[in-house]
């Protein structure tokens, strides 16, 4: 079920956001699945943050604050890839990552 195997070169653009002291999933898995995506050539990005673990929101983890540039960056990337989309092309476009999620 892991989306590095379901991912291919249809697959939705992708954002990946890993801390790098994440003790429940190793970082490095992220760093695999992103270089699958770029050799398939799906639109992504990933994100490490140096000193946040598992389990955050777009402005800290627990009190520590995540740097101002994440918000940035996702916002932006949102802009992108769904901006202006209806819901229903949005949920087409991400259909098989929605599908992911509940398997």
């Amino acid at each position: 079920a892991s989306p590095h195997y379901q991912a291919d070169a249809d697959s939705a653009p992708l954002m990946i956001i890993h801390g790098k002291q994440d003790t429940v999933v190793d970082y490095q898995q992220n760093i695999d699945f992103a270089a699958r995506l770029e050799s398939l050539g799906v639109d992504h990005e990933l994100i490490l943050l140096d000193g946040i673990g598992h389990s955050f929101h777009l402005e800290a983890w627990g009190s520590k604050p995540l740097p101002a540039s994440v918000r940035r960056r996702v916002l932006s990337f949102f802009d992108r890839h769904v901006k202006g989309l209806s819901p229903e092309q949005a949920d087409a476009r991400y259909a098989k990552l929605l599908r992911w999620e509940r398997a």
